[in-house]
């Protein structure tokens, strides 16, 4: 049998209640918490123990305290009969002396009041989020594959909608029940999971703005460089004050770069010579009309994580041809874009590829010019 290893805590900062009912359960099956620094969120160590009488008291760490403050924490609760752990997720934790029956502190409000407290401080976040999420929903574009902010409301408003629900009720009905009786194991964890879900979604949402801003090579720099800057900070300060800082200095400097980099878009006028080079895609000559100049061409060049969008516009006496191509990461994308563009192009797909062209007139084998350049 192991005699040491890691168990899951998975507990909020705030829910000083839900640590303590997993600790004891732990202690009641045998294991020990090793001497714990701050900084954990899903794992702590833990040892195999002989010790029956074990038990766990977690009180919630003060936000301001000096040095000389926590000494005298420690030894007026060395003096009931605890000693002093460590810190998880800004708890402190003390467990039982052996041979001595610990004076428990005046309880923190674990029954229904804080309870309230952790559904409050849990479901209220997760609230606003689903209504930003709600509002930007009904007004997502057609293209919102396009965006990469978009696509993250698209693929995780509903899970996040009713999961809100369901731990919603699962507060609402446990208000109503003894306020004794524990909660099971794996609510214990959904208390948890909510806000940390969310901190991850958060953290998500800002990589997507970043992604959306700039460049991916621009982007990856500076979500590394944050990245780098939050651990710094997260070693010399245990507390998320830092991160929320560096996430804050991430998104203000993705949007102080923007207007600074090039232009993603291109305009020329006359023959464009570098069209066939750049872009490869269908032109007007290939439709007999090689004889005419263009008045305008236009460049456009838009991409997200899952599809990329290379657009074409040349205006010529008469009319107006607009090719774009799509590159698509799965099938299923190609098949969503093709659906959506069918109502106003003419679109020819192969695999993940598609090539969409519209004219202002009806030009003769369109289709036939589109499958043979998808077909070099």
């Amino acid at each position: 049998m192991k005699e040491t290893g890691y168990k899951w805590i998975f507990t909020s900062a705030w829910d000083a209640c839900g640590l303590r009912e997993h600790l004891n359960r732990l202690a009641a099956q045998g294991w020990e918490l090793d001497e714990h620094g701050d900084g954990t969120f899903f794992l702590a160590r833990f040892r195999r123990t002989e010790r029956t009488e074990l038990r766990y008291d977690v009180a919630l760490t003060p936000r301001l305290r000096t040095a000389e403050t926590l000494i005298k924490t420690a030894e007026r609760r060395r003096e009931a009969g605890w000693e002093p752990v460590g810190t998880i997720n800004g708890l402190d934790v003390f467990s039982s002396m052996p041979c001595r029956e610990p004076i428990p502190e005046p309880p923190a409000a674990c029954g229904r009041r804080g309870l309230l407290s952790c559904a409050v401080l849990s479901v209220l976040p997760a609230v606003i989020t689903c209504l930003l999420c709600a509002l930007r929903w009904v007004s997502l574009p057609r293209d919102w594959y396009l965006n990469n902010l978009d696509a993250l409301v698209k693929f995780t408003f509903f899970p996040t909608a009713v999961f809100t629900v369901l731990w919603a009720l699962w507060c609402f009905f446990r208000l109503l029940s003894p306020a004794q009786k524990p909660p099971l194991p794996l609510f214990l964890w959904g208390r948890a999971a909510l806000p940390c879900g969310l901190f991850l979604l958060w953290l998500l949402a800002l990589m997507c703005a970043v992604f959306d801003l700039l460049p991916v090579g621009w982007a990856c720099a500076l979500l590394l460089v944050g990245a780098a800057a939050a651990l710094a900070c997260r070693k010399r300060e245990k507390s998320l004050s830092p991160l929320l800082l560096v996430v804050g200095c991430v998104l203000l400097g993705a949007l102080t770069l923007n207007p600074l980099l090039p232009d993603k878009h291109r305009y020329e006028t006359g023959n464009a010579s570098w069209r066939t080079s750049l872009t490869g895609l269908v032109h007007a000559e290939d439709f007999g009309l090689d004889d005419l100049t263009p008045i305008s061409t236009e460049y456009d060049e838009e991409r997200s994580l899952l599809v990329q969008k290379t657009s074409l516009t040349e205006d010529w006496e008469g009319f107006r041809l607009v090719c774009e191509r799509y590159s698509c990461l799965t099938l299923s994308l190609a098949a969503q874009v093709q659906t959506d563009l069918s109502s106003s192009f003419q679109v020819v797909r192969k695999g993940r590829e598609l090539i969409a062209l519209r004219a202002s007139e009806e030009l003769d084998g369109t289709e036939t010019v589109l499958l043979e350049k998808l077909s070099q």
